[in-house]
């Protein structure tokens, strides 16, 4: 009886210490994205991927980096993106993310398709000021909330679409 006690400790500490260690990399992760000053193209792929279920929290940036690019390919050929490190415009970022969630957004953007368009959905949506330029730096905190907000109208878009198919 005493070695099944010990035997169930200690498996359950282990399992706790595990998950423990990979939710405290996520949380360091969006500690670091929430106090930078402008979000990394990495740091966009691994919170949307992450969002999207297509990695594991405990995936690095250059993985999520290339799970995007392998799951959204066209996405990648209208940004001039040459590194995970690299800084994001608001412009790319909001191509980025009208590109992979399923929201809806302005004509334009439906039929081109192109970073203008899609910032200026954002700008439509009240993501970013009126009188804000598309070469500007997005901050990792805006970015989470865009990323947050865009996630939750994605669910409430999917969820109506099922509702309605039935």
């Amino acid at each position: 009886m005493k070695k099944v006690f010990i035997k169930m400790f200690t498996f359950v500490s282990i399992v706790l210490l595990d998950s423990g260690l990979a939710f405290s990399q996520s949380n360091n992760f969006v500690t670091n994205v929430i106090s930078s000053d402008s979000i990394t193209y990495g740091q966009t792929a691994y919170l949307i991927m992450c969002d999207l279920n297509l990695v594991q929290e405990s995936a690095s940036e250059s993985e999520a980096v290339y799970a995007l690019e392998e799951n959204f390919p066209k996405l990648v050929a209208k940004l001039s993106i040459q590194n995970v490190e690299q800084k994001l415009t608001a412009k790319q970022f909001s191509y980025i993310c009208y590109s992979v969630y399923d929201v809806k957004t302005s004509l334009m953007f439906m039929i081109c398709k192109t970073p203008r368009y899609a910032f200026r959905q954002m700008k439509a949506a009240n993501y970013f000021a009126q009188n804000e330029a598309p070469s500007v730096n997005v901050s990792g905190r805006k970015a989470l909330l865009i990323i947050a907000d865009l996630s939750e109208k994605a669910s409430k878009t999917q969820a109506q679409s099922m509702m309605m198919s039935r």
